[in-house]
């Protein structure tokens, strides 16, 4: 241990020795020194008890949730109606070699048959020289057995007319025999309305149909044609 200044060791032997005249036998402290306290020490506090758990049940009774709310039913886009038309050769376009007026079974949406797309189907109809005849008829009640040709117009009416499955934009332009008869698939109106290369496309399926059929195009369409 170092020693202490000789200073420092001066000063601490005047304070002693002025306690010991003045009759202090120990350093003043703030409190009692643990020595001098009278009277066993204060007993350590006892340690908290844990409140025991409740017992368990031995047949627990299963918790009751409450009511789920009833779902509400899914509100599905209705499916499209398919629906046909019957069309007949113009009156202004009669028959090869006196024959029999073939007749084409139109096959669409019924939603094509109306607004613009019914508009613009009135017009390629028209332009191979054929007319629709009487409303729409829906596609469950039956289609006619006597067409000539069969023209189905999107790709719905494609599954629902042909037994094949086969996807539009695969057989689109392609002869196929269906139920009723040998027909073509081709695109729908309203796929069209705002598409010129579409129209194109669609007017030579048609003019196909015309040429399976062995007849020509209409006076009015080809004079239409040499215009453009």
């Amino acid at each position: 241990m170092p020693s202490l200044p000789p200073s420092l060791t001066s000063t601490l032997q005047s304070y002693l020795e002025g306690q010991r005249v003045a009759g202090h036998q120990k350093i003043p402290w703030n409190d009692v020194l643990p020595s001098d306290r009278s009277g066993p020490p204060p007993p350590p506090p006892a340690p908290a008890v844990p409140t025991p758990a409740p017992p368990l049940e031995k047949d627990p009774k299963p918790a009751v949730l409450p009511p789920a709310p009833s779902a509400k039913p899914m509100v599905s886009p209705s499916a499209p109606r398919i629906a046909w038309v019957l069309a007949e050769r113009h009156p202004e376009c009669p028959p090869p070699d006196g024959d029999a007026a073939p007749s084409l079974l139109v096959i669409c949406d019924e939603e094509e048959f109306r607004g613009e797309p019914g508009t613009l189907l009135k017009e390629m109809l028209y332009a191979i020289g054929f007319v629709p005849v009487g409303e729409p008829a829906d596609f469950s009640t039956g289609l006619p057995e006597d067409a000539s040709r069969i023209l189905v117009m999107g790709n719905t009416p494609l599954q629902s007319a042909s037994e094949a499955g086969v996807d539009l934009q695969l057989i689109r332009g392609f002869w196929q025999d269906f139920p009723q008869g040998r027909g073509l698939a081709t695109y729908a109106p309203s796929d069209v309305t705002d598409s010129p290369s579409g129209k194109k496309t669609v007017w030579n399926d048609l003019q196909s149909l015309l040429e399976d059929l062995s007849l020509e195009i209409p006076e009015w369409t080809r004079k239409r044609l040499k215009r453009k």
